[in-house]
């Protein structure tokens, strides 16, 4: 084993090289101050005199002086010279070594200037001196000039100003003093080394050897003995050691007999032992302690770390107990788990103290462990096992083998409302509700005998006598030799669960708004009805209800407005119906009754009177105002329109169809006729669905004329289907189909999309602008990023916004918030607004005040009797007045006759459209009306192709 080098064998060398560089900086240091110091007072005295000379040269002359220029140039010759100059009072160079400073100012131009020591030196006579950096020497000093100088008026005081560099003698000065001192260096060097050649034969040799013998000592290997060597203290010291070895070696004998006495106590205990050595830092384990540890082999001792072995919750408090132990000399003990060599974390104690020394220091830590994990597991699996019985939220009753109960746990005391004791010693059977049922305890007992366990629903009585259904699960306790030595029951409450089944089964067969069936639970029933019909010879009646107009009340009041109706409606229908009969909503404002028992047709037809006449009654809204809404009924009876509930519920939705294409608030029974028309409808809707895939749609446009110039002003995009078989189609025929099926709102797309497509032609053709009105539906408007999706397509098709109107009904403006926000985006936007078929609706004042609405239109219903019917003329010039009164443009449309024409020209109407001008015209034909009138100046600019 290598023995660690001794420090003293670099120390000495490294003091002695220190002291070396010491002295021989010292002693450099003092020649080189006392010669710069002469060095300086030599250059001052002759900065001194050569200003002197200088200022007594030109004391009562001029600059100018022949004498005093020569003597100045003399005087400037000087090779250490920096700057020389006479300087006024005002800091001015007058004169200097160089011409060109003559005039300037004295900072700027000489080296090392001073306004301090020159504003000293004018004060007085003395001359004012001052270092630079050390190396720089400036002077000046007061003279008198005679006032025969231009530049000075009458005898002024001015300064003699000289710097002088002295570090090139400075230089030269400190290698001459280290030439000079180079022996004394040489002598100084030989001292040190003699000195160090003794220190290193009788101190640090000697000292090394016992170093490498404490070394060997502190590691365990056996030294004989020490020869001292060396000085005398040297020597003592290491005969002192030779004793000190001689005494440990005795020592070492003992504790090994010891320990060997120890290792044989802690075999036959099964615990295991460590010892560890302080001063090696070095740990020795038992072979029991690595069997407790599960090490499979040798090397134990280098594969083992405590620290890391420990389990990272327990490693602080170990740790800290090893610590105080040693710190305190008080006796260790603690419990903690240990990651075993086979992976498992087990629990172990260990038991330990130290050891001193004769001076009373800590030399060892040992001690013994013990594994406790088998005796700590069960402690925890009983410890577990009390908390489960005392904290869990289900109930545990224990009885003993007969059936007689040892334990209650405080969740069931609870439930039932006994305290535990009064429950000791007593049968479970007090705790059932129902009176004894013998069955039902006997297959309990018998299932728990044949298995070991039951589990099922028992109503339990509580002490108050409530009913309580709860899920028991009974199991029997064994013991090693398989008899049973108690009974454990778990209770659950489940009367939650009971009211949650019973929630869930209604909402699966209620709506969730009305309280009534759902189409679940009504098709239920109508299979009964029509079992019990065909039982019974009788007649069941299947009527759909569908309210009228529910759209305009969401669309007007808001949607919390039209469930509140829906309510109603469910209460006033209930009110009316027999107990036997079943009214159920379907969804949406669409409602179905199923009659049992009808003995005749006209039963069904009065009952659908009466629940219209119910109806008819109006009724309070959220605002306070009275809405009166109708319904239209379609009526199925069994067995004469169908025997099976799918069929009877399509001829009734036929019927209905039927009911509201008659103009809704009317009843009409199923027939044959009714299919077929529902047929055709779902044929439409699927031709529809692919003529908009196959883009067989297309626009019409219909002029709108100027009444006062005939020029066409705008054109109204109207919607037209052109069908293989059919040829062109108008929307009448298919516009209903749309909004029923839901296809209005890509519909809707395409025309928006179509018109600003259309409008980007007619652009870059140079036609003059126009505005182009495209219908909006309610629907379309209640989308939220409508407004958005209208600025997209204006940007992608790159026409402006003005260009596009959109028109919209009535009943739009009696919408929410949001339809009001979008108006607002697509008038900020710059797209204009229009009231389609103003005066059919229910918009007031307030209302169009309210909207950015730039047109009114007036619906051709009120332009067809003019201006005969003394009504229309009214309503019409009504609507002309208000319209320009708000500010807003007015349209009529439907104008078919001159005289129509003439009376709107008469009442200032802007603008029409109708036949008296032109149909709806496809692309090509509107843009040769549209050119015959154009004025020639307009026309010139359009592209004709």
């Amino acid at each position: 084993m290598t023995a660690r080098p001794s420090s003293l064998r670099w120390h000495v060398p490294l003091v002695l090289a220190v002291l070396w560089v010491l002295a021989i900086a010292l002693s450099m240091g003092n020649a080189l101050s006392a010669r710069h110091a002469e060095l300086s007072r030599q250059l001052e005295r002759d900065a001194r005199a050569q200003v002197a000379h200088l200022v007594r040269m030109a004391t009562g002359t001029s600059v100018a002086d022949a004498r005093f220029v020569q003597e100045f140039a003399h005087a400037a010759t000087v090779r250490e010279l920096r700057a020389l100059a006479v300087v006024s009072a005002e800091g001015r160079v007058l004169h200097g070594q160089y011409r060109a400073w003559v005039g300037l100012p004295a900072a700027a131009t000489l080296d090392g200037w001073d306004a301090g020591l020159a504003e000293r030196a004018l004060r007085g006579d003395d001359a004012q001196l001052a270092w630079r950096d050390g190396a720089r020497l400036v002077l000046a000093q007061r003279v008198e000039l005679a006032g025969g100088d231009d530049s000075l008026r009458g005898r002024e005081p001015a300064l003699v100003w000289l710097t002088l560099d002295a570090r090139p003698q400075l230089e030269a000065l400190t290698a001459q003093v280290l030439r000079a001192r180079v022996p004394d260096v040489a002598a100084i060097a030989l001292l040190l080394a003699l000195l160090g050649l003794w220190l290193h034969c009788c101190v640090v040799q000697p000292l090394g050897a016992l170093t490498q013998a404490a070394d060997a000592v502190r590691a365990g290997v056996p030294v004989a003995r020490v020869v001292p060597s060396g000085a005398a203290e040297v020597r003592r010291l290491g005969e002192a050691f030779d004793a000190m070895l001689r005494a440990l070696a005795d020592s070492n004998a003992e504790r090994e007999a010891s320990e060997q006495r120890l290792r044989l106590a802690l075999e036959a205990s099964g615990d295991g032992g460590w010892v560890w050595d302080l001063a090696s830092d070095r740990v020795e384990y038992s072979d029991g302690f690595a069997r407790l540890l599960r090490h499979p082999g040798p090397g134990f001792r280098d594969a083992f770390v405590f620290r890391e072995r420990l389990h990272p919750e327990d490693r602080e408090a170990a740790l800290a107990a090893v610590r105080r132990s040693i710190a305190d000399g008080v006796p260790f003990a603690a419990s903690y788990r240990l990651r075993c060599f086979d992976g498992e974390y087990r629990w172990f104690l260990g038991r330990g103290g130290v050891q001193r020394d004769a001076q009373q220091r800590v030399v060892r830590f040992s001690g013994v462990l013990s594994d406790l994990h088998a005796r700590l597991q069960a402690e925890e699996r009983l410890r577990l096992a009390q908390a489960v019985f005392e904290h869990t939220r289900e109930g545990v009753l224990i009885t003993d083998a007969q059936q007689r109960i040892v334990a209650v746990n405080p969740a069931l005391a609870r439930t039932l409302g006994h305290a535990p004791d009064e429950l000791v010693g007593r049968t479970p059977h007090l705790l059932v509700a129902d009176a004894w049922d013998a069955s039902l305890f006997e297959t309990i007992w018998r299932d728990v005998a044949r298995v070991g366990h039951w589990q099922g629903e028992i109503v339990t009585r509580t002490r108050d006598g409530r009913r309580l259904p709860q899920l028991v699960s009974i199991s029997a306790v064994r013991d090693a030799d398989a008899n049973v030595t108690h009974y454990v029951g778990v209770y659950t409450d489940i009367t939650q669960l009971k009211q949650t089944e019973e929630r869930l089964d209604f909402l699966a067969h209620h709506d969730v708004l009305t309280q009534l069936p759902n189409r679940l639970l009504l098709n239920i029933r109508l299979d009964q009805a029509l079992a019990a019909a065909e039982r019974h010879g009788t007649q069941v009646a299947l009527l759909l209800l569908d309210l009228d107009h529910f759209k305009d009340v969401n669309d007007s009041w808001g949607h919390a407005a039209g469930d509140r109706l829906l309510q109603h409606v469910a209460a006033c229908l209930r009110q009316r119906l027999r107990r036997s009969d079943t009214l159920a909503r379907l969804g949406g404002d669409e409602f179905a009754l199923v009659m049992n028992d009808v003995a005749e047709a006209d039963a069904a037809a009065r009952l659908a009177a009466s629940l219209q006449a119910a109806l008819a009654q109006p009724w309070r809204g959220i605002d306070g105002e009275e809405i009166a809404v109708g319904c239209s009924i379609g009526i199925a009876m069994a067995p004469a329109h169908g025997t099976d509930a799918s069929t009877l519920m399509a001829h009734a939705d036929a019927a209905l169809y039927r009911a509201k294409g008659d103009g809704r608030g009317v009843v009409r029974f199923y027939s044959d006729e009714l299919t077929a028309a529902v047929r055709d409808k779902l044929r439409t809707e699927a031709r529809l669905k692919r003529a908009l895939a196959e883009e067989r749609l297309e626009l019409h446009w219909q002029p709108q004329i100027d009444v006062a110039s005939g020029r066409v002003v705008g054109a109204e995009a109207l919607l037209r289907w052109r069908d293989p078989d059919e040829g062109l189609i108008l929307p009448g025929r298919f516009i209903g189909v749309a909004e029923a099926s839901g296809l209005i709102d890509e519909i809707g797309a395409w025309v928006l999309r179509a018109a600003c497509r259309q409008a980007r032609r007619w652009a870059d053709a140079g036609w003059p602008p126009i505005t182009l009105a495209v219908n909006v539906s309610a629907r379309q408007l209640r989308c939220g990023d409508f407004a958005a999706r209208v600025v997209a397509e204006l940007e992608a098709s790159g026409v402006p916004p003005s260009w596009l109107e959109l028109e919209i009904t009535e009943s739009v403006l009696m919408a929410g918030d949001a339809t009001a926000q979008a108006l607002a985006r697509l008038d900020a936007a710059g797209v204009r607004l229009a009231i389609d078929d103003f005066g059919t609706g229910y918009s007031s004042l307030a209302q169009l005040k309210r909207f950015p609405v730039h047109r009114l239109k007036i619906d051709r219903s009120f332009v067809t009797g003019l201006p005969d019917d003394g009504d229309d003329v009214e309503i019409a010039s009504s609507v002309i007045a208000m319209g320009h009164a708000l500010g807003l443009q007015v349209l009529a449309e439907g104008v078919e006759t001159e005289a129509q024409l003439a009376f709107l020209r008469e009442r200032g109407c802007d603008s029409f459209q109708g036949f008296l001008a032109a149909p709806a015209l496809a692309a090509p034909d509107f843009e040769a009306f549209w050119r015959s009138r154009l004025a020639p100046a307009r026309l010139a600019g359009v592209a004709l192709g």
